[in-house]
């Protein structure tokens, strides 16, 4: 036993002792790289050449993801951050409670388990509802894979739907990862969440001024995901009417509100990339004040589109507030059309 100690951890003693010895036959010496047990010095060469080889086709893979990316054409904050990823080096909350920095490992957004890196990028149900709305084909994807650092080496074959050949693909979920890190950096150390409609606007704005290329046009980004709905506000003293894109549709809504009453009139219209009128429609609805008659008018604007099936629909408004709201850009104050707002953004 004292030799044991001498010469062997603790955990390789517990084989050792573990194992079931026959006390009648003899102790032989066997050599395992042989077929006849017989120890010869061209097994043993034979056996560290193949070690070698291993490990060279090991570092020849591990080579080619890293010049992937490095030579992606993206910021280099986002470089350095999918090689932290590649590498499972994030200061996420399991790995900080391996050095008593964190008593509770779990994600704070889910509180479903741990907090590892690939839980929180890409197996949380937050960070699976982003990937569906930024491309259902790179969500489709990732469920193939167990850990994030096995997906991201799959990168360098070309037989994966993601690939270092198809950069564009690469640049947007590089990005859509980075964002996922921020939104979390933001609830722990702020206390301020994301919402999924807020993230697609960040990686949209994000990509135009950085000038990234994707190959999925994230100008139409919930048009791709969802309702296939954009939203977006035009200015209200303009009259102006700014035509759709060839094949979209547009829908112009608006509320009016007489002083000193609490009743709205709301509109609603369809026009096509020509201006051709599609459809019309009006309500009367009893209101707290304008706001709250543009998010109604909002509301019934998806609502329609949802019932009709519509594709490829703006909608457009002249109030900044409620269309940012929607956008996830700003947070409207009273908590009546707060609800309002979140059964749009449902919607969308």
């Amino acid at each position: 036993m004292n030799l044991l100690q001498i010469y062997f951890t603790q955990d390789q003693i517990e084989h050792i002792l573990n194992i079931k010895t026959s006390m009648q036959h003899e102790d032989t010496i066997q050599w395992s790289l042989t077929s006849n047990d017989m120890f010869t010095v061209s097994s043993t060469y034979k056996a560290i050449i193949c070690y070698y080889n291993q490990s060279l086709i090991h570092k020849e893979e591990e080579a080619k993801v890293w010049l992937g990316i490095w030579h992606l054409q993206i910021p280099h904050k986002c470089q350095l951050f999918i090689w932290k990823v590649s590498k499972d080096i994030l200061h996420v909350n399991q790995k900080l409670s391996r050095y008593g920095q964190m008593q509770d490992n779990s994600w704070k957004k889910c509180q479903a388990e741990n907090e590892t890196t690939t839980h929180m990028i890409v197996k949380c149900t937050f960070s699976r509802r982003v990937w569906s709305a930024i491309s259902p084909d790179i969500a489709q994807e990732i469920n193939n894979f167990q850990d994030i650092q096995h997906w991201i080496k799959y990168w360098e074959s070309r037989s994966s739907r993601i690939n270092f050949e198809a950069k564009g693909n690469i640049n947007l979920v590089v990005i859509t990862m980075w964002f996922i890190w921020k939104s979390r950096c933001a609830l722990v150390f702020e206390n301020m969440r994301c919402s999924i409609n807020n993230m697609k606007t960040r990686i949209l704005q994000f990509r135009i001024d950085n000038k990234i290329q994707t190959n999925i046009n994230l100008n139409h980004l919930q048009v791709l995901c969802h309702s296939n709905i954009s939203t977006r506000r035009t200015t209200s003293n303009s009259n102006y009417w700014n035509p759709p894109h060839r094949g979209m549709l547009k829908i112009n809504i608006d509320a009016s509100v007489l002083p000193n009453n609490h009743f709205a009139g709301i509109a609603l219209i369809i026009r096509d990339f020509t201006g051709q009128l599609v459809e019309a429609w009006t309500m009367v609805q009893r209101i707290r004040d304008v706001s709250q008659a543009e998010a109604i008018a909002s509301l019934k604007a998806l609502q329609w589109i949802s019932q009709f099936q519509l594709q490829n629909v703006i909608v457009e408004g002249d109030n900044k507030k409620v269309m940012e709201s929607i956008n996830g850009l700003y947070n409207i104050s009273p908590w009546e059309d707060g609800n309002i707002v979140k059964k749009c953004q449902h919607l969308i």
